[in-house]
C-alpha cells in the first residue's frame, strides 16, 4: 500500500482491526502523506497485522512513514525484509508516528523501529509503550536523528 501525495492536509486515513497486508515484493505500507494522518490501530483481538513483506533497504520499514504523521497500536509487525518500523523525516513539524502502542515488532530483517531525522532540525515527538521486541536482524530501536524527542 502505496500512498503519496496529493492527499488534502487534515486528512485521516484508518487501517483498522484485522486488517492483514503480508507477503508483497515492497514495504507493507508506505506513508507519504503530505501531512495527512494515517492511524494503523488494532484491537487486542483483532490487531492489525505487517507481515513477511519485502523491500531493499533496511531504512525502510514493513510499516514505513516519510510525510505526514499517525499512531501505531495493536499491531503485530514481524518476518518483513525491512525494518518494522522506519521514520524518515522531511521538514515538516511534528510529522511521523507521535505514538507505537501495545505491539509486537519482531523478527525483522532491519531494526525494530528505525528513526532518521539528520536532514532537518526539528524535534518528532513519539511515545512508545507496551512493545515487544525480538529477534529483529539489526538493533530494537535505532536513532539516527540529530534532534528527536522520545517519551
Amino acid at each position: 500500500m502505496v500512498i503519496f501525495p496529493p492527499v488534502a492536509s487534515g486528512s485521516k486515513i484508518t487501517i483498522g482491526p484485522g486488517t492483514v497486508i503480508s507477503f508483497n515484493n515492497r514495504m507493507g505500507i508506505q506513508w507519504g502523506g503530505g501531512g495527512a494522518d494515517i492511524d494503523v490501530i488494532g484491537t487486542p483481538s483483532k490487531p492489525v497485522k505487517i507481515i513477511g513483506n519485502k523491500s531493499t533497504s533496511s531504512l525502510q520499514g514493513g510499516l514505513g512513514m516519510f510525510n505526514g504523521q499517525g499512531k501505531v497500536a495493536n499491531c503485530i509487525i514481524s518476518e518483513n525484509g525491512c525494518s518494522g518500523i522506519a521514520e524518515i523525516a522531511g521538514a515538516t513539524l511534528l510529522q511521523g508516528f507521535t505514538s507505537v502502542s501495545s505491539c509486537i515488532i519482531a523478527g525483522n530483517t532491519g531494526d525494530g523501529i528505525h528513526l532518521d531525522d539528520n536532514a532537518v532540525s526539528h524535534s518528532i515527538p513519539m511515545s512508545i509503550s507496551n512493545v515487544t521486541f525480538a529477534n529483529n536482524t539489526q538493533s530494537a530501536m535505532e536513532i539516527t536523528a540529530t534532534n528527536l524527542n522520545t517519551t
